[in-house]
């Protein structure tokens, strides 16, 4: 099994289903899911995207800082639809982190997506309301915490 954390609009479910149908791929199903947070790193929106028509998330070293996330338990079969999602030929690369769960279990060797370096602009950009809107709703639908979908909708949008 490949573990796979999420911390963008891969938190929502039904926008994957969505993006899923649009491309004509199979519908993303993944084993388990269970929360999960990624020390070290902070959230930011240093990428614009056209198909999101603004800034995307993204993650950074931070030692101070961490993201609340998702962690789903996968297989390479939907990394590679997440691939294509991701746009990782060209604007996310997979690393690999530790994560913590909320019981306390530390996991190492597990995947997740951060903007390649050269796309990166180094400055904030606005996420759309309607992006940031679908990474709440997916932060609320996975129980994350109220003080992390605070700091979300605190996220200057437009």
């Amino acid at each position: 099994m490949i573990f796979y954390f999420a911390y963008g609009s891969n938190l929502n479910l039904e926008d994957l289903a969505k993006w899923c149908r649009k491309k004509g791929v199979p519908l993303i199903r993944f084993e388990s899911s269970q929360r999960a947070l990624l020390s070290g790193f902070k959230l930011v929106f240093d990428y614009y995207s056209m198909r999101r028509m603004g800034g995307v998330a993204d993650i950074e070293r931070s030692k101070d800082d961490a993201v609340e996330g998702v962690l789903y338990g996968t297989d390479e079969t939907v990394m590679k639809i997440l691939d294509c999602k991701e746009d990782a030929s060209r604007a996310y690369e997979r690393i690999k982190v530790q994560v913590q769960l909320s019981d306390g279990t530390v996991l190492n060797d597990v995947t997740t997506y951060i903007v390649r370096k050269g796309k990166k602009t180094g400055i904030f950009i606005p996420p759309k309301k309607e992006y940031l809107g679908i990474i709440v709703e997916g932060a609320r639908k996975h129980g994350l915490s109220e003080k992390w979908i605070k700091t979300l909708i605190q996220t200057p949008s437009r």
